[in-house]
């Protein structure tokens, strides 16, 4: 009641000054957020890399899809892709149950890499992030033989969604360094790949990650064939 009987007690020129004075603070600052939210929105990203000296110019930007049934080794791979030049290998992980996003960029093009988990559950879900993909990463666990159906059956459904129409794909062969790891060949076969080549571009490549040390085989290649992908797109 104080403030009230404060402004009921003032003149009609005090009155309309501490109105005037209200509006102009009121606008002012609705002004300056509106400012600061502008120029947060038209933040750009540039390439990070070494540029010789040239401008910097914005990064392009490709989102790349990560998928694979759970256990195939998808949160291990993207640790070591991350540490790729660090002397690091990939980390010890536990399956993804939701999602996860790294973001790298290099050689100008900024990659958003989505991986989502593969449980049964998860699998539901495949489908809400496909949209707007510029390269699909499948992982396949080259020593679990009791999936190798199962792993093609959802390869060949996630290739009949027409956000994947003529997307490029990668197959990752993991943990080729474990006893009764099938070869990248044999898998090939088992996913008949030579079916999906008339549709599309398609690599495959077999990788072997130490949690424990830097000894990593096929990281560099996979990340050259990634920005081959996404700049070609």
């Amino acid at each position: 009641m104080g403030l009230y009987t404060w402004f009921r007690d003032l003149g009609s020129y005090q009155k309309t000054s501490v109105i005037i004075g209200s509006c102009a603070l009121f606008c002012g600052t609705g002004y300056c957020v509106y400012k600061l939210y502008s120029r947060k929105r038209k933040v750009e990203l540039y390439d990070e890399s070494p540029n010789n000296g040239q401008e910097h110019k914005p990064a392009v930007q490709k989102r790349v899809l990560v998928l694979g049934l759970q256990g195939c080794g998808k949160t291990t791979f993207l640790t070591a892709l991350a540490n790729l030049g660090s002397g690091a290998g990939g980390n010890e992980t536990k399956p993804t149950e939701g999602f996860n996003v790294m973001c790298v960029t290099t050689n100008g093009v900024h990659l958003n890499i989505w991986e989502i988990g593969g449980g049964e559950k998860v699998q539901n879900y495949w489908s809400k992030f496909t949209a707007d993909t510029d390269l699909l990463m499948y992982m396949v666990d080259s020593c679990d033989a009791e999936h190798f159906t199962e792993a093609k059956e959802k390869l060949n459904e996630l290739l009949k969604d027409p956000c994947l129409q003529n997307v490029p794909l990668l197959i990752l062969a993991s943990k080729q360094d474990k006893t009764g790891a099938r070869s990248i060949s044999v898998l090939q076969k088992i996913l008949d790949v030579d079916g999906l080549l008339d549709t599309r571009c398609v690599e495959c490549f077999g990788i072997q990650i130490s949690p424990l040390g830097p000894e990593l085989q096929g990281i560099e290649i996979v990340q050259n064939s990634i920005l081959k992908f996404c700049t070609e797109t």
